[in-house]
């Protein structure tokens, strides 16, 4: 079976929205392998009066943006322990 056939067996197994979201999927990933993207494609930005009262709340205060739980601790919490 050819991939074009594969993805046509594919798609008509998938309700409305598992389409919306493999189509959205696909036209991501296309995009991406189309263009290289590096660290000059992503503009430089001052930051906003929220993020420096943000900055300057964390360096004041830095125990108030600390974990309070370990990541073990939630996923037992969460059922999700292995």
């Amino acid at each position: 079976m050819t991939a074009r056939q594969e993805f046509e067996v594919m798609i008509n197994l998938m309700d409305d929205e598992d389409l919306y979201y493999a189509l959205e999927l696909v036209k991501d990933n296309f995009a991406l392998r189309r263009r290289i993207i590096s660290w000059d494609d992503i503009p430089e930005v001052e930051p906003d009066e929220d993020d420096l009262a943000y900055f300057e709340r964390k360096r004041r205060n830095p125990s108030d943006y600390e974990p309070y739980i370990t990541h073990d601790e939630l996923m037992k919490k969460l059922g999700l322990e292995d």
